[in-house]
């Protein structure tokens, strides 16, 4: 590793090689080329335990929707400028419900315990709305998911954007687990490519 990367913190993946970005975390990086999530320990990258716990859904997985990674995620109360706020008026659908066809993993998302129930994910998102190669507006669809819980758990999964800490700072939407064993489990069972922008 050369001098210009140490300074602009950039690391390379043990996993793959590729060169990962290190400046804005430490721990819980993503790489968008092996899809490893490597934590920084002693100056270098390496792997981080299939054990790690976070505290909210924080390790991503892709998910198979490719045209939700063009949207923008539908936030109540969210500022717009009025001419885009027309814009989307005019020409948005609301194209209903699509449901995550997916293998799950054996056991509760958070602890691995045998699941007792599924909790449900909903998260509405806008995603372009097209006719050949024109764009005519964007559609609002609701995504759902799920996903297996413990009696004794709740919160252990959410959809939304995951950043990569690879060189280009690109995002994916996809679903983030707080288990990062059952993570990995979850994209072994269903190895959807990443859509990112």
């Amino acid at each position: 590793m050369g001098l210009a990367d140490k300074l602009a913190r950039r690391r390379e993946c043990p996993v793959c090689h590729g060169m990962l970005n290190t400046v804005l975390a430490t721990s819980g990086l993503l790489c968008k080329h092996c899809n490893s999530y490597l934590q920084l320990v002693d100056d270098q990258l390496v792997l981080m335990p299939e054990t790690t716990l976070a505290g909210i859904p924080f390790f991503g997985a892709a998910v198979p929707w490719k045209d939700v990674v063009s949207g923008r995620v539908t936030m109540a109360g969210g500022l717009v400028h009025p001419m885009v706020a027309l814009t989307n008026l005019m020409t948005s659908t609301n194209d209903g419900v699509r449901v995550m066809a997916a293998q799950w993993p054996e056991g509760c998302c958070v602890c691995g315990a045998p699941a007792q129930r599924l909790q449900e994910l909903t998260q509405a998102v806008s995603v372009p709305r097209s006719w050949g190669i024109l764009v005519l507006g964007d559609r609002t669809v609701r995504l759902v998911a799920s996903v297996p819980h413990c009696l004794e758990h709740e919160g252990g999964a959410s959809l939304d954007y995951i950043p990569f800490h690879s060189q280009g700072h690109q995002m994916g939407f996809g679903i983030k687990f707080r288990w990062l064993g059952y993570r990995n489990a979850f994209c072994r069972l269903n190895p959807w490519p990443w859509s990112l922008y």
